[in-house]
């Protein structure tokens, strides 16, 4: 899912995902392949994560009017999870994950309009309430973007429902804004985890663009891969 929880690995555990996240527009398709997102748990309830895509675009675009398929590294994005409030007794938690999105120094994807250029910074909130076999999970936070992007406002909702042990059913609604203009992209999300041994767990979520005037419509947006605990 796209909307970030409160959960972190636990105390010197690693989460690291492998991922194929892709994007199918009218014109354009973009795939992040692989999409590399570890994360190590810095005590029981903080986690330090880095994040990067390998991006494989193929489709006309303003920085590709021939459709050839370009390749290239797309942002980074580092950050730092601190769940601050965690009750047992009503199973409720509240956590923040401010991140920075950058460009690693050797890459020329924001040359080739693959990648934007600049530091990005998100600053959000994690809320997550569990009741049973089920727990509703929300995300608030602020895109900080540089000229000439826009700052952008994020609100994420994720209902997960445990079918069976190891087997969870996630439903997501995640949106984002221009502070400036009235632009945004809302997305319906639905997808499945499900876990094969107490190391890995497969992922998998397909959904679509609700609204899009922030960039072109996403008619497929898919998320296939695994996650590895060590």
């Amino acid at each position: 899912m796209i909307t970030d929880d409160p959960e972190t690995p636990g105390e010197g555990n690693w989460e690291i995902n492998l991922a194929d996240y892709a994007f199918h527009g009218k014109t354009l398709t973009t795939n992040q392949l692989p999409l590399i997102d570890a994360n190590y748990g810095w005590g029981e309830n903080k986690q330090i994560k880095v994040q990067t895509p390998y991006l494989l675009e193929s489709g006309v675009s303003d920085a590709n009017i021939n459709g050839d398929t370009r390749t290239g590294l797309g942002q980074s994005l580092a950050g730092i999870k601190w769940r601050f409030y965690d009750n047992e007794e009503s199973e409720f938690k509240v956590s923040t994950y401010p991140q920075v999105g950058f460009n690693l120094p050797f890459t020329s994807s924001t040359q080739r309009q693959l990648s934007p250029k600049g530091v990005n910074v998100l600053l959000p909130v994690e809320f997550l309430k569990e009741w049973g076999k089920n727990d509703i999970n929300v995300e608030i936070g602020r895109w900080f973007r540089p000229d000439p992007q826009n700052n952008t406002l994020i609100l994420g909702v994720v209902y997960t429902r445990k079918i069976d042990s190891g087997f969870d059913w996630m439903l997501e609604w995640h949106d984002e804004r221009d502070m400036h203009i009235n632009y945004e992209e809302a997305i319906l999300n639905t997808g499945t985890r499900y876990m094969i041994n107490k190391n890995l767990i497969f992922l998998f979520a397909i959904g679509k663009d609700l609204h899009n005037t922030l960039g072109e419509t996403n008619s497929l947006i898919t998320y296939s891969g695994v996650q590895i605990r060590i």
